[in-house]
């Protein structure tokens, strides 16, 4: 059931189980009589959300995103332009880019810092791992040239025990 008074619904001709409601609250969309599939409303402090339901939960609102499964766009199909990132530029993005605790300038001091590298000026970070824009991470970017920094070092690592190896007269 929806929460609130419901001051408009409209139920489909053909299954009653399939309605919208409209009231002071949100507006939302129901299906089989169950938890709404989707919602978009005000909550209490005035913030706006955005609910999905059905094999998950997931929400959007302005303090955050909320979800079980966040898949990227990743299929050829997608793509143009392919030019193979050298895992030593990976690890130099990693290694050039400071990371920090900090709060948000909405949250109270002694909220929960965050992890993350700052954007700005007196700030090292790359560009190759932030936004178009650059003015917010791109979490997949940052994640890809993690990956490529561990297969670099993982490089090196193999290396240097074949080099140790070589030295004790190991084969």
């Amino acid at each position: 059931m929806l929460h609130g008074i419901n001051v408009f619904r409209v139920v489909n001709p053909n299954n009653n189980s399939r309605s919208i409601y409209i009231n002071d609250q949100f507006i939302g969309v129901n299906s089989d009589g169950g938890d709404n599939l989707l919602t978009l409303g005000v909550i209490n402090n005035n913030e706006g959300y955005i609910d999905f339901r059905g094999n998950g939960y997931t929400e959007v609102r302005a303090s955050g995103i909320k979800t079980p499964v966040l898949t990227q766009t990743s299929l050829e199909k997608y793509k143009k332009n392919f030019e193979k990132l050298d895992n030593e530029t990976a690890l130099n993005i990693v290694l050039n880019t400071d990371i920090y605790e900090y709060n948000l300038k909405s949250e109270n001091d002694d909220t929960k810092k965050h992890l993350g590298f700052v954007i700005g000026d007196k700030y090292n970070y790359s560009k190759a791992i932030t936004s178009i824009e650059n003015d917010g991470v791109n979490n997949y970017s940052m994640t890809s040239a993690s990956y490529g920094a561990i297969q670099r070092l993982y490089s090196i690592i193999q290396d240097l025990q074949k080099e140790i190896k070589e030295l004790k007269g190991e084969q």
